[in-house]
């Protein structure tokens, strides 16, 4: 960390902690969240179920949200918010645009291996 690079005293400032290294201290200091345990694992699960999910693309470029439950066993609830925050991220795509039987397709993971894929029936009711 270069200190000198922390021009603005607005939101802290940036000094050297016991071990010598330089650190950034926010002032005032962000407020305390408490969270239940219960909270905590919800948390902890939801964002290892999209981390598994990611890794999963490789192997199934293409996913349902129930073969997403399946792969990483958990909960439809999990594994729906699992595949929406890789569609937000853009590394899934609903290709199906229906609101039931949806598939989504590790888009550049098909086209790196397999180029632009087709689907038939795709955008049909």
């Amino acid at each position: 960390m270069r200190p000198d690079a922390f021009t603005s005293k607005d939101r802290g400032t940036v000094r050297k902690d016991l071990a010598g290294y330089w650190a950034f201290h926010p002032e005032p200091l962000p407020r305390r969240i408490d969270l239940s345990q219960d909270v905590v694992n919800l948390l902890d699960e939801a964002t290892g179920a999209v981390h598994r999910l990611a890794s999963a693309q490789f192997a199934t470029p293409m996913i349902t949200p129930g073969q997403a439950e399946r792969v990483l066993d958990v909960t439809r609830p999990t594994a729906q918010a699992a595949i929406e925050a890789l569609v937000e991220r853009g590394d899934l795509t609903e290709i199906t645009q229906r609101g039931r039987g949806r598939i989504y397709e590790a888009t550049r993971i098909v086209d790196a291996v397999y180029g632009s894929v087709e689907m038939p029936g795709a955008g049909q009711p």
